[in-house]
């Protein structure tokens, strides 16, 4: 699938302290930004979601600084494991985008040697 979609929110990211809208607590969690919700829904229509099976537990411990080290299945992983993670635990989308994952994760997957073995990659379509 393609990226490019998902490479336009890194302003978005750059520039964002707090996706929540509306803290709440219990049955039906917090109410969130409506650009973030965009670039959720534009995640799950690219292929990421079937990296699900690379989650591993020590994902959870990667900081940000050190996902520039990643390769590129561990960072589709990442970002289908922050995606994913709200579903467990309220909040924390607003955790990922403060604590900068997803700039960094997105700056990542858009990076120019990355950028080069998505388009050598014959299973990844790319613009």
């Amino acid at each position: 699938m393609k990226y490019k979609i998902l490479y336009e929110y890194i302003p978005y990211f750059e520039n964002v302290s707090s996706v929540v809208v509306q803290f709440r607590h219990g049955i039906g969690g917090n109410r969130y930004d409506a650009k973030f919700l965009e670039f959720i829904k534009d995640v799950y229509r690219t292929d990421l979601l079937q990296y699900s099976a690379l989650y591993k537990h020590e994902m959870s411990y990667i900081k940000p600084k050190d996902i520039f080290k990643c390769d590129i299945e561990t960072i589709k992983a990442l970002i289908v494991h922050y995606v994913r993670a709200e579903r467990f635990s309220d909040g924390m989308w607003q955790s990922a985008t403060r604590k900068g994952y997803f700039k960094v994760l997105l700056k990542k997957l858009c990076s120019p040697r990355l950028l080069q073995h998505l388009r050598e990659d014959q299973s990844t379509e790319f613009p």
